[in-house]
């Protein structure tokens, strides 16, 4: 094999999570094991006096992405949720596309401020860097200013991996989880 690492066979799930503060754990009225979002049964519309916080899906809501622009000038998720919970962010013009992309956390690069290219179709190259105040608020080159936006423009706080390997020689599943915080102590 050219280029190709085998680490572990016989792989049959393979997850990637990131910690969502804002999401609430939910132990049903009927049972007294607590469900985070993604598990069967969750119910995100319950209250729960548990503490808030857990490690989800991107989007895992699955509300509509949130307009870039409405999201800079004010209007925030719904009340209780997190960006995470929603698709993300769009600029304006990806959504007349009618395909919207699988919930994606990028690290981003300001490169799409600064490429020659009117990005956000406005007429008005790399607002983001020109050194002018194109949106009259008396900043030049802040954010809302920016022609694009990260789908998720909110750092992530802890990653889990999880892993699920079926074993053949015994006939059993195991998983095995690995989770890590950004956040210093």
């Amino acid at each position: 094999r050219v280029w190709e690492d085998v680490i572990l066979t016989n792989v049959i799930a393979f997850d990637v999570r990131v910690y969502d503060p804002a999401a609430r754990p939910f132990v049903p009225p009927t049972s007294s094991t607590t469900l985070y979002p993604g598990d069967p049964g969750y119910d995100s519309s319950t209250s729960s006096s548990l503490a808030r916080g857990a490690f989800v899906d991107l989007g895992w809501r699955g509300g509509p992405p949130m307009l870039k622009t409405t999201f800079l000038t004010g209007t925030a998720p719904p009340a209780g949720q997190s960006l995470l919970q929603v698709g993300g962010l769009r600029v304006a013009d990806t959504l007349t596309t009618g395909t919207l992309p699988v919930p994606t956390y990028d690290t981003w690069s300001l490169h799409y401020e600064f490429n020659g290219v009117d990005d956000d179709g406005d007429d008005v190259i790399d607002q983001g860097t020109n050194g002018l105040d194109d949106n009259a608020d008396l900043l030049p080159d802040n954010a809302p200013e920016y022609e694009t936006s990260p789908p998720y423009p909110v750092p992530l706080k802890g990653i889990e991996v999880r892993i699920r390997v079926f074993e053949p020689s015994n006939q059993q599943v195991r998983q095995t989880t690995i989770r890590h915080t950004f956040e210093r102590k």
